[in-house]
């Protein structure tokens, strides 16, 4: 079993569905789950994925996800 290397900005835009490329992430990340590959992710590249899922994306505007819910979500990656 081979495995392919997954960055931020693939991981991003599976959770943030207004990122325009969204659907690019979605049809890579089905195809490496559908193929013999698997994920591989980097400390560093969870930590980003942390940052990016709590920051505001515009000033005064709210983060797409609360620390504990992305919490969740990046120790989910990571057990994967």
């Amino acid at each position: 079993m081979s495995s392919r290397f997954i960055d931020t900005s693939i991981l991003y835009p599976l959770y943030d569905r207004n990122d325009p490329d969204a659907e690019a992430a979605e049809a890579l990340f089905s195809r490496v789950a559908r193929s013999n590959e698997r994920p591989h992710l980097t400390i560093n590249v969870l930590g980003e994925l942390f940052t990016n899922l709590t920051r505001r994306r515009v000033k005064g505007g709210t983060p797409l996800f609360r620390h504990a819910d992305a919490r969740v979500r990046v120790v989910h990656l990571a057990a994967a």
